[in-house]
């Protein structure tokens, strides 16, 4: 057996919480504060019908498109919108703004989707919850490089 933490008696002894801290008390002590209603440690709860544990893969998981960097830099521009500018809309930091532009997103979900909502664009799925057609939520299929040809006939249809 093991001693009170109060009063050092050798005793069966309580999770207790006293003045916000949870002491192991015996029996006498106890009414110096609430018994903490734990499961003693080795044993387990008791299982409750239609109580069910979410598995970690019942949940989508979101992720960023590929070229969210530079679809968030595209519809910035069009807006005539500097970094700084779109940084103090989104209420964050310029050097974010310039991370995520130069594709660095990951860890950064949560300051994705402020942009989505921001710029209106489709820059994070849910994977398992897209359709075989569109694997990813970018709004172009693939970004390809640029030629000199290109940006010729890009001149010549202005």
């Amino acid at each position: 057996m093991a001693n009170c933490e109060m009063c050092g008696a050798t005793a069966s002894l309580q999770p207790v919480i006293v003045e916000g801290v949870q002491l192991v008390v015996c029996p006498n002590c106890q009414k110096f504060g609430k018994l903490v209603s734990s499961t003693p440690q080795g044993q387990r709860r008791e299982y409750v019908p239609g109580m069910r544990m979410p598995k970690k893969d019942d949940a989508p998981q979101e992720f960023v498109a590929p070229n969210a960097g530079d679809l968030i830099k595209g519809a910035r521009e069009k807006r005539n919108m500097r970094q700084v500018d779109l940084a103090r809309m989104l209420n964050i930091r310029e050097s974010i703004v310039h991370q995520i532009e130069a594709g660095n997103t990951h860890q950064m979900l949560d300051v994705v989707k402020k942009f989505e909502t921001a710029l209106n664009l489709k820059l994070v799925a849910k994977r398992g919850a897209l359709s075989d057609d569109n694997e990813t939520p970018s709004v172009k299929a693939e970004a390809k490089p640029l030629t000199i040809g290109d940006l010729i006939n890009k001149a010549m249809k202005k």
